[in-house]
């Protein structure tokens, strides 16, 4: 459903914030197994722990939009998976509004871990400093993938939290994607 966003609609999205990164179909535990050195000690253990993570793999490569200034929705944070993706989804509406094949989405923690590797390999900086976002994955039933760090230098991680509970530092993170018609 989704596809690569247009010329025009990459430089309209650019001018407000938005940084495209491009992310594969590959599954959390690979992209870990590739670069353990950039994520927490023991990621790969704890991924390939979690059958969500480690067989999850998107049905095809997505180039996503992130705004690196201001990843997380605006008081996104301590609240639950449902606010955050009911957030995420009225924020959606409002950019159909200008870009109709726009959507805005929660993302897998595969996808937010490609994008924050491609983002340092971009800019030289990593994209999540100081937040985790949650991730669409559910890695219980009542616990869901959050994918970030606390301090800029440290390494990528990739943890759960309860999916009806709010954190300090797990905001709701809108990646924007473009629709097939």
């Amino acid at each position: 459903m989704v596809r690569e966003p247009t010329e025009e609609e990459k430089k309209a999205l650019e001018k407000r914030g938005i940084v495209f990164l491009p992310t594969e179909t590959k599954s959390l535990s690979q992209v870990v197994s590739q670069d353990p050195d950039y994520f927490w000690s023991d990621e790969q253990e704890y991924v390939d722990s979690k059958t969500e993570l480690r067989e999850y793999v998107p049905s095809t490569p997505i180039r996503v939009g992130l705004n690196p200034e201001n990843p997380a929705i605006l008081g996104s944070f301590n609240k639950s998976k449902r606010v955050q993706l009911e957030m995420i989804e009225e924020k959606s509406q409002e950019l159909q509004k200008e870009f109709p094949d726009a959507r805005l989405v929660m993302l897998p923690s595969t996808i937010y871990a490609q994008a924050d590797k491609a983002y340092k390999e971009r800019t030289g900086e990593v994209f999540f400093k100081n937040i985790f976002a949650r991730a669409l994955d559910q890695t219980f039933e009542v616990r869901s993938a959050v994918v970030g760090r606390s301090h800029p230098d440290n390494r990528l991680a990739v943890g759960e939290w309860d999916a009806g509970d709010g954190a300090d530092d797990i905001g709701a993170v809108p990646a924007v994607v473009s629709i097939r018609k």
